[in-house]
């Protein structure tokens, strides 16, 4: 792509004017010229975040504030998606210069084990970077790799047959994406229905460096070296030494010294001695394995791919022979570049390859068992990791008292039952309830549409009244934006750009435009006119349609009461129209006559308080089982229990 080399790392250069590049592989950095690196570590992630602080701390230049997770270089303040953004830029530009027009359609490959807020933010970046987001799609790396594989064999010696499971493990530079899937021949479709994801963010090839670079400096200094080691330097001769150790038994790596009239000695490293400095690591990538469904039922696949530069280590493969004896373990062509070459055929042949996602981790609702104990707060789960997407959920709610006035429902990613250990990715609102009993039911039901996509609607029935709530997702707002797109051009064009403040005034704010720089959601109200006799339709991707796709799953609460407690992060204001909206900090609400945006969470770092009682849906009670796949949505039969 650029000098010379048909892959780049995803790392940015800022030089001390100010300007971005990116590097070539034989440019090392320096205090003046830092790398900006390990973008997707962090892109997309709250600061209520609960690993956050910690895994900040672990990313070079990394900052972490109010606003969540950033860049400090040269005493600038750079964004997450700004990095990332002149990172797609310049492959957008490179593919513009080799075709000589912009790209019709395309694919972004992203991990596996992306959230939703982390794939909004790639979103995001990409619309900076200039991409038509209409044409543009994201898939993730271990399904590219998959159609990249499948589909140069199917070409030459059709190596697998309809109806092939495979396994592909995906160790990239940063992350380790592990997923079991299967393809199959429909017509002329070329169809791949992802089975199960797993995977770490935190887990990839420049851990195993760090490894390698820490064992050989442990060792130099215990051979008596004490001169002062050039980290730099040394880190890129051990990232050699890792290429090296692939294929022979040892290597030398040259102690290079920042001191340039120090004699450089030479240490050897063994392979035996790397991988055991790695064992902890591959103790991991072990666990990853055992949870995919074929390795519990110690089934055999048609294949194992292994892609990414780290997965042809050769502990790699026989850590696979061991997990699947029966099965073919295959190193992928051009490992680094097979994921670009499948999102290049998805795009290519968006007609013929079909690809069915799944969801990557768990969607749940914050609740609480207690009418009074605001501490004794877990997560009622709604959508299932490894679910089939797109696919619709219902779980049913239940106020605590008369006359509720409002409630607010917050929605978290994760697998955790501690709500502080998942990430919360939205809250919703309803407010200006009227008037209703205790044990008024409150439908939640959640639209997932795809990869880091869902639409969620709570609806409550009153008296006379129906409101509906739907989280839109914006990371970062339109207003944001617009402003790096222009800074991003300009950067690509080689000019040096301060980048806009978006840490104060109006864009730090979650109202309209200016959301979260993390990918927070902001939530907007619909007033429904009441319509006795003919109830809320549902939406239009129902149970018969999500069944032939092979997710039907539905969720309901029944025979269970839930109970509400009041958060205190919430104000309240009313509009004209009675429409109520909840804002952060001292900034105004938008309002319009029908309705009005509303900001139940910030990023801005700003304390929010508690003017009116607005209680937070909790719920009592075990989940029951899901009804049959063909089935649509049950009324819930619920029993509801004084607590008074």
């Amino acid at each position: 792509m650029q000098y010379g080399f048909p892959t780049s790392d995803s790392v940015v250069r800022i030089s001390p004017r100010g300007s971005f590049a990116i590097p070539s592989r034989a440019q090392l950095p320096s205090v003046q010229q830092p790398d900006l690196a390990l973008c997707k570590r962090l892109i997309g992630r709250s600061p209520r975040d609960g690993r956050l602080r910690h895994d900040t701390a672990r990313v070079p230049h990394a900052k972490l504030d109010g606003n969540g997770a950033y860049y400090e270089a040269g005493g600038r303040r750079v964004e997450l998606f700004e990095v990332w953004a002149f990172i797609l830029g310049s492959a957008k530009r490179a593919a513009e210069r080799k075709f000589g027009e912009p790209p019709r359609r395309s694919v972004l490959t992203v991990p596996a084990y992306f959230g939703i807020n982390q794939c909004e933010a790639i979103r995001a970046a990409a619309k900076i970077a200039g991409f038509d987001m209409e044409s543009t799609h994201l898939v993730t790396e271990p399904v590219a790799v998959a159609v990249d594989q499948i589909e140069h064999d199917y070409g030459t010696k059709k190596k697998y047959p309809a109806k092939s499971k495979l396994g592909v493990i995906d160790i990239g530079g940063g992350t380790t994406d592990i997923t079991e899937l299967y393809y199959d021949l429909t017509g002329e479709k070329h169809v791949y229905v992802i089975q199960a994801i797993e995977g770490n963010n935190f887990l990839g090839g420049v851990d195993f460096k760090q490894r390698l670079y820490t064992f050989v400096t442990d060792k130099a200094r215990d051979a008596g070296h004490t001169y002062e080691f050039d980290e730099q330097k040394l880190l890129i001769v051990c990232e050699n030494a890792m290429e090296t150790l692939t294929g022979a038994a040892s290597a030398e790596i040259e102690l290079i010294a920042t001191d340039q009239s120090t004699v450089s000695k030479f240490i050897t490293v063994t392979r035996d001695e790397f991988e055991k400095a790695c064992a902890d690591l591959l103790t991991e990538i072990s666990g990853l394995i055992d949870r995919l469904p074929a390795a519990k039922a110690n089934r055999s696949l048609a294949a194992v791919l292994l892609a990414g530069g780290a997965s042809q280590m050769p502990c790699i493969k026989e850590l696979c022979v061991r997990k699947f004896p029966e099965t073919v373990i295959k190193l992928v062509r051009d490992a680094s570049e097979s994921p670009a070459r499948g999102a290049e055929q998805i795009a290519k042949r968006k007609d013929t390859i079909v690809v069915h996602d799944v969801l990557s981790r768990s969607i749940g609702v914050e609740v609480n068992d207690s009418d009074s104990d605001t501490s004794n707060c877990t997560v009622q789960q709604v959508a299932s990791r490894n679910m089939r997407v797109p696919a619709r959920e219902r779980l049913n709610l239940f106020t605590r008292k008369d006359n509720q006035s409002a409630i607010e429902i917050t929605f978290l990613e994760g697998e955790s039952s501690n709500p502080d250990d998942n990430t919360r990715i939205a809250a919703m609102t309803i407010s200006d309830i009227p008037n209703c009993k205790r044990g008024t039911k409150i439908n939640v039901d959640l639209e997932i549409h795809g990869q880091g996509s869902f639409i969620a609607k709570a609806t409550i029935k009153g008296l006379t009244d129906e409101l509906t709530v739907v989280p839109q997702q914006t990371s970062p707002g339109a207003g944001i934006i617009e402003k790096y797109r222009d800074v991003t051009a300009r950067r690509l064009d080689g000019e040096s750009v301060k980048s806009p403040d978006i840490t104060s005034g109006p864009e730090a704010s979650m109202n309209g435009d200016s959301s979260s720089l993390s990918g927070e959601d902001v939530s907007h109200v619909q007033r429904t006119s009441p319509n006795p006799g003919n109830s809320e339709k549902p939406p239009e991707t129902g149970p018969e349609t999500l069944q032939r796709r092979g997710s039907g799953n539905l969720l309901q609460e029944d025979e269970q009461h839930a109970s509400a407690i009041a958060p205190d992060n919430i104000r309240e204001q009313v509009d004209d129209d009675g429409a109520a909206a909840m804002t952060a900090g001292n900034e105004a609400p938008q309002t319009s006559a029908k309705g009005t945006e509303m900001v139940p969470q910030s990023n801005s770092g700003m304390n929010l308080n508690r003017q009116a009682p607005v209680p937070r849906v909790v719920r009592a009670g075990k989940r029951p089982a899901r009804p049959t796949q063909n089935k649509p949505f049950k009324k819930s039969k619920a029993r509801i229990t004084d607590q008074n």
